[in-house]
C-alpha cells in the first residue's frame, strides 16, 4: 500500500527541501525542520512514531566525514543504551546517502531508530525516523515510503 499517494509535497520554511508525508500524519514542523508524527489510535498508546528532516551546514565536510563525525563517533555517546543494528550506503532520489538502524533507551522506553544522512551543496540533511520497538515494525514501510519522496530543491 502506498501511503503517500495523493498527499501533497511539504516544504521546509526556507524551501530548500521537501517530502511527502504519509496519510493522516500530523504536522509539528518548526524552525527549518519538517516534523510529522503518526496519530495515536487508542488511549493506551503513549508514543507517536515520527519523522524529522533537518538541514545543517556541512562546513566543507564530505558525506563520509560527516557520517564519521556525527554518527560513528557521536551516536554511541549521545544515545543512552545505544545498540547498533545495521548500516549501509544507499541513495535517496538518486542522491548518495548513508543510513543506520539502532536501538536506544530513553524515558523508560526502548526506541528503534532509522537515520539517513545526505550531503549536497555544503549542506547536511538528516532524516530521523523514531519509533518504539513495537511501533517500528508497524511503521517501517511508511518511513521508507516517505524517505523515498525526499527532495533537495
Amino acid at each position: 500500500m502506498n501511503t503517500v499517494s495523493g498527499q501533497e509535497r511539504v516544504f521546509n520554511s526556507s524551501k530548500s527541501f521537501s517530502f511527502i508525508p504519509a496519510d493522516n500524519w500530523e504536522n509539528y514542523s518548526k524552525d527549518n525542520s519538517l516534523i510529522f508524527a503518526k496519530p495515536l489510535y487508542s488511549a493506551s498508546e503513549n508514543y507517536r512514531e515520527n519523522i524529522q528532516i533537518s538541514e545543517y551546514p556541512a562546513n566543507g565536510m564530505t558525506l563520509e566525514e560527516l557520517w564519521e563525525s556525527f554518527v560513528i563517533k557521536d551516536f554511541p555517546i549521545a544515545f543512552e543504551n545505544y545498540e547498533f543494528i545495521q548500516m549501509w550506503d544507499s541513495s535517496v532520489n538518486w542522491k548518495k546517502a548513508k543510513w543506520i538502524e539502532f536501538k536506544n533507551t530513553a524515558n523508560n522506553l526502548t526506541y528503534k531508530n532509522l537515520v539517513y544522512m545526505l550531503a549536497e551543496n555544503d549542506k547536511m540533511y538528516y532524516i530521523i525516523c523514531l519509533a518504539t520497538v513495537n511501533g517500528y515494525e508497524q511503521t517501517i514501510n511508511e518511513f521508507r515510503q516517505m524517505i523515498d519522496t525526499f527532495e533537495i530543491e
